[in-house]
């Protein structure tokens, strides 16, 4: 993860223009009174969970080490 990611969102917010847009958009959503917080809070994680389910990682196994089962 680079630096950028972990500063303060706040910091984000005023430096990194397209997670500024991404904060208004959400925002107004909820100004609005489209959504509630709970309902955008689950439809981003709903949303990162859908793009996990879609780029599986392959397992990587050393073979050099014997496999533990983590039972």
């Amino acid at each position: 993860m680079s630096d950028f990611l972990r500063r303060p969102v706040d910091i984000r917010y005023k430096d990194d223009p397209a997670f500024h847009v991404l904060v208004d958009t959400l925002y107004s959503l909820i100004d609005q009174s489209q959504y509630t917080p709970t309902e955008l809070r689950e439809a981003c994680h709903l949303a990162a969970c859908m793009y996990e389910w879609k780029h599986v990682r392959p397992l990587l196994i050393d073979q050099k080490q014997p496999f533990k089962w983590n039972i």
